[in-house]
């Protein structure tokens, strides 16, 4: 621990974590979340795209069946365009 005259630090690794860190890939979670609430189908948006000052701008919504999720499926930013186009056929 460090310390001077008003404050005192403590190592990082003793400090509790300020907020939830998310999971490492997508998961099921918020949906699972909402379907115990009876809230069915649930549809996951997206969008591609600059924004409508600088350009067109495409949307989608999906609703996959959680029973047979793809492997591999991620946000399409983190996958190789080789796996992004295995993902969509």
């Amino acid at each position: 621990m460090v310390s001077n005259d008003s404050m005192s630090f403590s190592d990082p690794a003793d400090s509790p974590a300020l907020f939830k860190i998310p999971p490492a890939g997508p998961d099921f979670s918020m949906e699972q979340a909402a379907c115990t609430k009876g809230l069915w189908p649930i549809a996951g948006c997206d969008e591609a795209g600059r924004g409508p000052l600088a350009g067109p701008v495409v949307a989608a919504a999906v609703i996959l069946d959680p029973g047979r999720i793809p492997e591999g499926l991620n946000d399409s930013k983190k996958l190789s365009a080789k796996k992004r186009e295995q993902l969509s056929t």
